[in-house]
């Protein structure tokens, strides 16, 4: 039997106890084999647990098993790779990964966030203003590596001029799209060395033809190394099956922001109550 989607009812969010005794009401047994869904506390997710035996799916053990590889205990040299556009989501992963990684490798729209907090021209790429001070803390860390050359467009358009520059010179009139070739390969050679490799995040525009070479480098990078290797996210799970690399990880977890959060080492409500 498949139900309707439960967040059509406001219950569900909210976690209410009698709506999740009327989902219990249906079965026997309930078991969880949502890992993505894992970080909400929601009826259909850690209130039916009160009424029935509560179980680990098969897929929900792989990714606990997967991401637990990369954050206790991982087999060092251990580098995360992050990326994308919402840096906000990543600051958990990126504080408690200062303390367990050896290299922490920025790429993506985040990379100009960091920039701003050195007081560097961004020109018009995307900044996350509220995280600039965190950025300048993290910067603190000798772990972090930004990259140091980026592409740059006039526009955020397949069939945009682009063309390399330093981070030092970018232009106050263009968009940084995409890390530079001097990037790809500084980051290469860091990840070749890696034992565990996370990656979460895309180091580009991917999806517009003309800026994904540096999300396309450094996956083949990533698969190419003798490393554990993990990864995740929405973005990075697209680019991945765009470039056909989807068998060649290790792991790629079907999570985004559970993964996250499971990585930053918080705990994960729906969770609580399987391990019990």
């Amino acid at each position: 039997m498949l139900l309707e989607n439960l967040r059509f009812h406001p219950e569900e969010e909210a976690n209410d106890r009698n709506f999740a005794a009327k989902l219990a009401a249906l079965a026997d047994v309930y078991v969880n084999d949502a890992f993505s869904n894992s970080h909400r506390a929601h009826a259909s997710m850690l209130g039916i647990t009160e009424h029935l035996p509560s179980y680990a799916g098969l897929k929900l053990e792989q990714e606990v098993k997967a991401l637990s590889k990369c954050s206790e205990n991982p087999e060092h040299p251990l580098v995360l790779v992050v990326g994308g556009v919402k840096l906000a989501d990543k600051l958990a992963v990126l504080v408690r990964f200062i303390e367990l990684a050896d290299h922490i490798l920025i790429g993506g729209a985040e990379m100009f966030t960091f920039y701003r907090a050195k007081g560097m021209e961004t020109g018009r790429s995307k900044i996350t203003e509220q995280e600039i001070p965190t950025a300048r803390k993290l910067l603190n860390s000798p772990k972090i590596m930004l990259p140091v050359d980026t592409v740059i467009a006039d526009d955020f358009k397949e069939g945009a001029h682009t063309s390399v520059v330093s981070v030092s010179a970018m232009p106050p009139d263009k968009i940084g799209v995409d890390i530079g070739p001097e990037s790809v390969s500084r980051f290469s050679q860091i990840i070749a060395l890696a034992k565990t490799v996370v990656w979460a995040g895309p180091m580009g525009a991917f999806e517009i033809k003309g800026f994904e070479q540096g999300t396309r480098k450094i996956a083949e990078a990533i698969v190419s190394s003798k490393a554990y290797t993990v990864a995740g996210g929405g973005d990075t799970i697209t680019a991945i099956g765009m470039l056909g690399l989807n068998d060649r990880f290790s792991y790629i977890s079907s999570a985004g922001g559970a993964m996250l959060k499971f990585l930053a080492g918080e705990e994960l409500p729906a969770l609580v109550p399987l391990r019990k």
